[in-house]
């Protein structure tokens, strides 16, 4: 048995072995059912093919259908095929050479007439970990062709079969709800590593510190107020390298824990410019929108028209040509709950006055820089658009509405952005409260 050089040093040759093979056919094509198998167990078999062909008319084939049909043959020849298996996760190589005997052509043929496959190759001692690529290479001596090279994909532990093989033979984490105490208990046999993770993607980044890596204790106890349906436990042994891991999601078909998904979900904003960046955080997949909304004096955020988004979560989004304002805010809708933030708190760099006479309004803007606007008078639920007469004034554009009946009031915003909050201005009651402590003060008076 000779053993080949790869990758520049010597490669065992333990497993080496001699099969004999006979030619069938000018151009074959072989079948090589390679068993690619963990060092503690044999026989995982996988098939291969190739096409191999000798310009003088022969064909190397290995033991399979029809070998030692033709072995008294006069004219038979030997060559020699060389198997090789290089795994770059854990260094795992190997090599087998194959004695092949080139008795005279002798095509073969399926069913249906057409040439079929010469024979197979079947070796069990090739090794290889769960859920790697293995690179098996084949050639020839005397060389007939560029040598073959396929890449075998070898399964993980999920595969029914393999739960035999030692790297896969994980306990499945035991977990236990404790009402009284609001906790749930997770044991786990000793010697093995602990990890919590979230069945969601993009990741989520949890604050939690149980969630920063993995945990080596057999009992790990975790609140109630940070479970929710989509956490997963993840345990691996701790003594064996590159480890097959068991998950387990225990807790998604226990609704309680559904509403800690918004207590523990956040939302990020912060302004670059007119973009306004945000980050929805959320454990679990959410679905709902989010939407710019100008916020009033009583509470109220109307939403700003043409801002909905869907919400993504765990990714970067933003909105685009946005103002910053006090009362602009962005607003998370996920039925039945909504979260608020208001980012700006520094003023406008713009501001409005007003000057009442009868039923004649005149709104003052000051604008440090060139700025355009649109206002409109609100009727209920809905606001009719105004085309005031606008005056450039020293102390900034004054903007003329005439007849205004009373009591509507007037909003006004930046036409020059594609978002920005609307100031919402009524005339009529400031008038009246200016007013009334005038009459408080007569009443007092007498």
């Amino acid at each position: 048995c000779v053993c080949v050089v790869w990758g520049g040093r010597w490669v065992d040759s333990s497993c080496c072995d001699k099969i004999g093979a006979k030619i069938t056919k000018i151009l074959a094509e072989v079948e090589l059912a390679v068993s690619l198998t963990d060092v503690s167990v044999a026989g995982l078999t996988r098939g291969f093919s190739g096409n191999w062909s000798k310009s003088n008319g022969n064909m190397g084939s290995t033991r399979g259908e029809g070998s030692g049909e033709a072995a008294g043959d006069d004219d038979e020849d030997t060559m020699v095929m060389y198997i090789m298996s290089h795994q770059d996760e854990g260094g795992k190589h190997s090599c087998v050479e194959l004695q092949i005997e080139l008795p005279p052509p002798k095509p073969r043929h399926n069913r249906a007439g057409e040439e079929g496959p010469v024979g197979t190759v079947e070796f069990s001692c090739f090794p290889a970990s769960m859920n790697t690529n293995v690179l098996i290479t084949v050639f020839t001596d005397p060389k007939w062709e560029e040598p073959w090279n396929l890449t075998h994909k070898v399964p993980d532990c999920s595969v029914k079969d393999f739960l035999n093989i030692k790297s896969c033979e994980v306990p499945e984490p035991c977990v236990r709800l404790e009402d009284v105490e609001q906790r749930a208990v997770v044991i786990v046999p000793d010697n093995y590593f602990l990890r919590f993770l979230y069945d969601v993607m993009p990741e989520f980044e949890s604050t939690n510190p149980q969630d920063s890596g993995k945990l080596k204790e057999t009992e790990v106890q975790r609140s109630f107020r940070d479970i929710v349906p989509c956490l997963c436990i993840e345990v691996w042994s701790a003594s064996m390298a590159d480890a097959w891991r068991r998950r387990k999601c225990p807790f998604s078909k226990t609704p309680g824990f559904r509403g800690n998904v918004w207590r523990l979900s956040r939302l990020q904003v912060e302004a670059r410019g007119l973009a306004l960046q945000w980050t929805f955080s959320a454990p679990c997949n959410v679905s709902g929108h989010i939407t710019l909304c100008s916020r009033s004096q009583s509470g109220e955020c109307q939403e700003v028209s043409g801002s909905r988004q869907q919400l993504h979560i765990n990714t970067l989004r933003e909105f685009r040509d946005v103002e910053p304002h006090p009362s602009l805010c962005v607003q998370v809708i996920s039925e039945p709950y909504i979260n608020l933030t208001c980012p700006f708190e520094t003023p406008v760099p713009w501001s409005v006055d007003m000057q009442l006479l009868v039923k004649n309004v005149t709104l003052i803007v000051r604008h440090p820089t060139r700025m355009d606007f649109s206002m409109c008078a609100l009727n209920g639920d809905e606001c009719e658009l105004l085309t005031p007469t606008i005056q450039e004034m020293a102390d900034g554009k004054h903007f003329h509405i005439s007849n205004l009946s009373a009591p509507r009031c007037l909003q006004i915003w930046r036409s020059d952005v594609s978002f920005s909050a609307r100031v919402t201005v009524c005339p009529f009651d400031t008038c009246v409260r200016g007013r009334w402590p005038l009459a408080v003060a007569v009443a007092v008076a007498v």
